[in-house]
């Protein structure tokens, strides 16, 4: 379907009319089938549900949005999702913020970043920050865990709020050049020493034996904007419909399965670890894992 993307009377009413036969579709898929981003919806929701905010201080504004406990972060790609609980410290590095903690590295590269919103009303939960790409493309999503601050959070988000709330959003193509470089440093090493695998014989029986002993994992994540890096002990993995998910309550990972279409491990001495590169028919990195060398789930991997 084709629209007019600067006429938000005629993209509202046709996003209604999506809404009305298809009740639960994602944002993001209404914006697909509608030909446009997934930002130039949300800003349909100014000012009502929705607040464009200032970008000029991303660190300042990450970092105090830790102050009200711990946060969802969701960090996707056009074949995988992944979501981790946590509060990070977050510190502004030469060409993007690095948010940290014990089990989440999370870098963000402030030029790839051509929007930012709260969002209210969401069902599960009630605020949130998206930030969006020059071409509308989810960068990362915060959602605030604890509902009893929602007052609190709407104060505190006044502060950042966009003198203009307009509901059309200027999109364009973003600048890949310029994609972190925190991810390509700590985990893109090893690929050129990679060996192919069947995907059959890739992410299933790695998350499955590691689910089974225990073993922790680190889940690699990038996007036009951002790497995202979690580390955990994973307990429960399922395959629904074409998703293949870790769904553990804290983390949930979320890969599109006919999506993958090459696989390749790779050893990593200095860290004694076992690296697993998932990437689509394009050769585009989908999702990295990495496992101790030791551990029952690199065996199982290697056979």
């Amino acid at each position: 379907m084709s629209l007019n993307r600067n006429n938000p009377v005629s993209l509202l009413q046709a996003w209604q009319e999506l809404q009305a036969k298809e009740p639960r579709i994602y944002t993001r898929d209404a914006a697909a089938k509608l030909g446009v981003s997934e930002a130039e919806l949300i800003a349909l929701r100014c000012p009502e549900s929705a607040y464009r905010l200032k970008i000029d201080s991303l660190t300042t504004l990450l970092n105090e949005a830790m102050k009200f406990g711990q946060v969802m972060f969701i960090v996707r790609n056009e074949a995988a999702v992944l979501e981790m609980d946590g509060q990070l410290v977050f510190e502004a590095k030469d060409h993007y913020i690095s948010g940290t903690s014990k089990e989440i590295l999370l870098a963000v590269s402030p030029k790839q970043i051509g929007s930012a919103f709260s969002v209210h009303a969401e069902e599960w939960m009630k605020r949130g920050i998206l930030f969006f790409d020059e071409a509308g493309d989810s960068v990362l999503k915060v959602y605030f865990r604890d509902n009893s601050k929602t007052a609190e959070i709407d104060e505190w988000l006044g502060a950042w709020k966009c003198a203009e709330q307009v509901q059309t959003l200027k999109v364009s193509s973003p600048d890949k050049s310029s994609a972190t470089k925190e991810g390509d440093h700590h985990h893109c090493n090893c690929e050129n020493s990679a060996t192919s695998i069947p995907v059959e014989k890739s992410y299933k029986p790695l998350l499955e034996s590691a689910t089974q002993a225990g073993d922790s994992v680190t889940l690699s994540l990038c996007n036009t904007g951002c790497h995202f890096s979690v580390t955990a002990a994973i307990k429960k993995v399922a395959a629904m419909g074409p998703w293949f998910n870790i769904l553990d309550d804290e983390l949930h990972l979320h890969l599109r399965e006919n999506a993958v279409a090459s696989a390749s491990v790779s050893s990593d001495s200095p860290t004694q670890s076992t690296k697993l590169a998932l990437k689509d028919a394009s050769g585009k990195t989908i999702l990295r894992i990495r496992v101790s060398s030791e551990s029952q789930s690199a065996k199982a991997l290697l056979g």
